[in-house]
């Protein structure tokens, strides 16, 4: 792991704010460092086997686009050095940006229904990534985690105001060794952003059994975790 000059911050108010200034400032400091090649990555996200794991969504379903949290939206790797410190990798990044890459897996993880016209499509799917860091605060046991939003809402009544159908918040976090390489990071964040599409794929492809049950589609939330 490449190891530019840290920065820190106290935590005030507003954490998200003040770390997306704060990672924006991190190339600063490599500045008169060695040079080292630079590689970059796509995250490896395999779409389950046909028939594996629960059944394929059904529902007519509209992704949008991905939204990816201000400190994560640039290509270099982010890792957490502290509960106050972090920093950009100035050698190891993405070859393209996160949420284009979790467009395309989103697309194929719940493959029915994404090509469909948005004057057709009854549910609409909005993915939030809310982080994508390497946690080094325990430098013998760094994990990767990821931590993404989703909500699922379908017309109201008369093509009224939306409804929501189901918010969710994912977490996963994949355990790395002590001092991993650039490219164990980015295997890594995969198995934690793969571990989340399993787990709303599956929910998403449980929403026809769950309205049947409700009775009026749209007309209460199924779930708000």
């Amino acid at each position: 792991m490449s190891q530019p000059v840290p920065f820190q911050h106290k935590e005030v108010g507003r954490p998200t704010v003040l770390l997306s200034c704060l990672l924006c400032a991190a190339g600063c400091g490599v500045v008169g460092r060695p040079p080292a090649d630079n590689r970059a990555f796509l995250l490896q996200i395999e779409p389950p086997a046909e028939g594996a794991g629960s059944s394929f969504v059904t529902i007519p379903l509209r992704i949008r686009s991905c939204r990816v949290a201000a400190p994560f939206v640039g290509r270099p790797l982010v890792y957490r050095l502290t509960t106050v410190q972090y920093q950009y990798d100035p050698y190891n990044a993405f070859l393209v940006p996160l949420g284009d890459q979790l467009d395309d897996a989103l697309y194929r993880w719940l493959e029915a229904g994404a090509a469909m016209p948005p004057d057709q499509a009854l549910y609409v799917l909005e993915p939030y990534l809310e982080s994508l860091v390497a946690d080094f605060t325990d430098p013998n046991r760094p994990l990767a985690s990821a931590r993404m939003r989703f909500l699922l809402t379908r017309p109201g009544p008369d093509s009224g105001r939306p409804s929501v159908v189901f918010q969710k918040t994912l977490v996963a976090k994949v355990r790395m060794s002590a001092k991993p390489s650039g490219d164990q990071v980015v295997a890594a964040f995969s198995g934690c952003i793969q571990y989340i599409l399993t787990e709303v794929r599956g929910v998403v492809a449980a929403i026809p059994g769950l309205e049947a049950k409700k009775g009026d589609p749209g007309d209460v939330p199924l779930a708000n975790k």
